[in-house]
């Protein structure tokens, strides 16, 4: 489809549309309000300046990621320098870049495991656009890529570098720092970037979720377990115990519950907590290492890392199915709902769509060419995908 062609069609369907403005959505648990259905529709894919593995948002006609350019001059890399960070802007109508702007680092942070400096997802209230690197600390732009504030939290020890994103929560950016040395928990106003509160966490364990806006609190998953902070000053209202060494995964809430999970050294677990951190029920089948779960209806959806997808009841945890997603390539993508339909994006770069409920059916199978590893954003009638070089865009079903 033609670039014109695109952003009519986009224009067409932005009506009753929303955002997706920070990591997991418009309501922080990876659902969109839109009638967005498979099957899908390609409408333009854009070359990305740099890596990362930053999942698209979206406010507006802009989609906004983080990028990381290593350095390629062999008088840089004689100088001791790794590269460039970026912050970026896309228009959504046709993926042209309309700016990208620099975050100084004095140093980049060291990255294993397949992780890179451009990992954790920007956040944007449509005043300014907010973006997290653990080689430095918390940037903010104005929509057109003005400098507005910069806080300077970085950086950590962290064996494997930064994974968490930041989030907004009335007037306030939350950022979860856990790392293998000093670890703390931010509430930072998004105005000015002036620090509300700071909570230390009594580990030295890394961890990489993202913080959840719930019930007047803040809730982390970190180092084996769960904890509820009160959102106006930090003071820890409970922790519940559960979860296993390393946790990537962001909670989800739904269904008066919050369900968080996590796999690897330590167990696999998969937990359902009340608002005042008591359990509802918990669950060793359908754990995650890296994607975080989603909510549709009376259903959990999690994958794994080897793409098998799983669905439970959310109510008692209850198995309902479970299905390999693709034959190829781990799955670190969080899955998304979106019209009744559930869709997962697998590391060799499939778009799997599947109806919501109680058995396993599959709608469509869109391939996207290239590897993916950030999450899909549905925004304005658009599904945005970054895959390892590429910024891709699919309308749903006419």
């Amino acid at each position: 489809m033609t670039p014109r062609a695109a952003g009519a069609l986009i224009a067409a369907i932005s009506a009753m549309a929303e955002d997706w403005p920070q990591f997991r959505g418009p309501h922080g648990d990876g659902r969109s309000l839109e009638d967005f259905r498979a099957p899908l529709r390609p409408l333009w894919s854009t070359a990305i300046p740099g890596t990362g593995h930053s999942s698209p948002v979206v406010h507006g006609g802009r989609i906004f990621l983080t990028a990381f350019e290593p350095e390629t001059s062999l008088l840089g890399r004689v100088a001791g320098k790794r590269g460039r960070l970026w912050v970026l802007a896309f228009d959504l109508d046709g993926g042209r870049l309309v700016w990208r702007r620099e975050v100084a680092a004095p140093e980049i942070e060291n990255t294993t495991g397949g992780n890179g400096p451009a990992s954790p997802t920007p956040a944007t209230d449509g005043s300014r656009v907010y973006a997290w690197f653990g080689s430095y600390g918390v940037a903010a732009f104005s929509m057109e890529g003005e400098p507005a504030w910069r806080v300077a939290i970085g950086p950590f020890p962290h064996h494997m570098g930064s994974g968490s994103s930041p989030v907004l929560s009335n007037g306030r950016l939350l950022l979860n720092v856990e790392t293998d040395g000093p670890s703390h928990r931010y509430s930072i106003a998004a105005a000015d970037g002036r620090v509300i509160w700071r909570v230390r966490r009594r580990t030295r364990q890394a961890a990489y979720a993202t913080p959840v806006p719930w019930n007047g609190r803040v809730v982390v998953a970190g180092h084996e377990s769960v904890t509820a902070y009160d959102a106006a000053d930090g003071r820890e209202l409970w922790t519940a115990p559960g979860l296993s060494t390393y946790v990537v995964p962001t909670p989800a809430a739904g269904n008066g519950l919050l369900y968080a999970t996590s796999s690897g050294p330590g167990g696999n677990a998969v937990l359902a907590l009340r608002p005042d951190g008591g359990l509802a029920w918990s669950s060793t089948r359908g754990a995650a290492y890296v994607a975080s779960p989603v909510v549709e209806g009376t259903y959990l959806y999690t994958i794994n890392r080897n793409c098998v997808m799983s669905s439970l009841d959310a109510r008692d945890g209850r198995l309902s199915w479970q299905e390999r997603l693709g034959t190829g390539g781990e799955c670190d993508a969080s899955p998304v709902a979106a019209g009744g339909q559930i869709h997962a994006v697998t590391g060799s770069g499939e778009i799997w769509s599947m109806e919501a409920g109680a058995a396993f059916r599959r709608v469509a199978v869109h391939a996207v060419g290239d590897a993916v590893k950030a999450s899909p954003a549905i925004a304005r009638g658009v599904m945005v995908v970054r895959s390892r070089t590429r910024l891709h865009a699919f309308a749903g079903r006419r």
